[in-house]
């Protein structure tokens, strides 16, 4: 009986044994598997991170159908600033008034619109002038700084012509002071 128990043990052993071998075998397999899915998808993480690098917004918006309106904000002012004339017109000429009060109102209106646009206009033009004005002293300053430059490199060229002069000069007077000497001797 213990042989019969041994060679169950024995072959309990050897079961175990090919079953420890197969699982190590799969999960060796299954491990290679993820890692290399694992680095594909890196691989891919990396390449949308470069596309997306160099997408703008104006990119995104079209890849949903969709775009940056790129309208003149002053045209969009006064398009509102029209609408609400007309409706607040639309409204006062609704209103039950008598027509001396509705012209009495309509004058007042427009006094007081005429005033609001000369003051925003004289604001504008203050902020225009000292625009044009800083504009006008950093072009004045870059001017001067041309000009210094220029003056600048005018002298250097004078510097260096007047040193090729006095060069010259100095071997003229040495030829001729070898030409006396060989006169003299």
């Amino acid at each position: 009986m213990t042989t019969a128990i041994d060679n169950a043990m024995g072959t309990a052993k050897g079961a175990i044994g090919n079953a420890t071998h197969v699982a190590k075998d799969v999960a060796g397999d299954a491990a290679e598997a993820v890692k290399g899915t694992a680095d594909d998808a890196a691989k891919t993480a990396k390449k949308v991170i470069s596309f997306l690098r160099y997408m703008d917004i104006d990119d995104v918006l079209g890849v949903v159908g969709l775009r940056r309106n790129r309208t003149n904000p002053l045209a969009v002012a006064a398009l509102i600033g029209g609408g609400m004339l007309v409706g607040a017109g639309v409204a006062f000429l609704m209103t039950p008034v008598s027509g001396r009060d509705a012209r009495r109102q309509i004058r007042n209106f427009l006094e007081t619109m005429t005033g609001r646009a000369r003051e925003e206009a004289d604001r504008l033009a203050g902020e225009v002038k000292e625009k044009a004005t800083e504009v006008a002293g950093e072009a004045k300053d870059k001017v001067s700084e041309v000009k210094e430059k220029v003056t600048e490199a005018v002298g250097q060229m004078g510097e260096t012509e007047g040193a090729a002069q006095a060069d010259e000069g100095t071997d003229e007077r040495k030829g001729r002071r070898r030409n006396h000497q060989a006169q003299v001797s």
